[in-house]
């Protein structure tokens, strides 16, 4: 199981969540459980709009990173698009998986730029340079 190294404390929390749940969870669904809509307060301010929304992007970030399974929603009372489960958990019940996003590739002349999992590579002719977040 992969897990998002970061002192913030909503990873491990989300984490946690998806591990008890029995169905795929939507953001939605995610912010109806007690401990992940709190902590999604305490980290982003009382405006529950901004923190469901805070919410979905670290959902995105840690499908990406593959920490988390991604799937089309199902039909539900909130405008989800997606549905979220541990990486590997609900792989087998028919439901279909959606991909992570391939790395983002730039050509310009004689330069490559390349985005993939948080860091940006540059290829130039004679030499590359990585940009990696702290």
């Amino acid at each position: 199981m992969i897990i998002i190294k970061s002192n913030d404390e909503i990873y491990p929390i989300v984490t946690e969540a998806l591990g008890k749940a029995t169905k795929l969870m939507t953001c939605a669904d995610l912010m109806g459980v007690p401990d992940v809509f709190n902590a999604a307060l305490a980290r982003w301010g009382n405006d529950k709009v901004k923190a469901s929304e805070k919410l979905s992007d670290t959902l995105r970030y840690m499908w990406v990173r593959g920490a988390l399974d991604r799937f089309p929603a199902p039909p539900s009372h909130s405008m989800a698009r997606y549905a979220y489960a541990l990486a590997g958990r609900f792989g087998n019940n028919g439901e279909v998986k959606l991909a992570p996003p391939s790395p983002t590739t730039k050509n310009k002349g004689d330069m490559t730029v390349v985005e993939r999992d948080g860091e940006v590579v540059i290829e130039l002719k004679d030499f590359t340079i990585v940009i990696k977040p702290k």
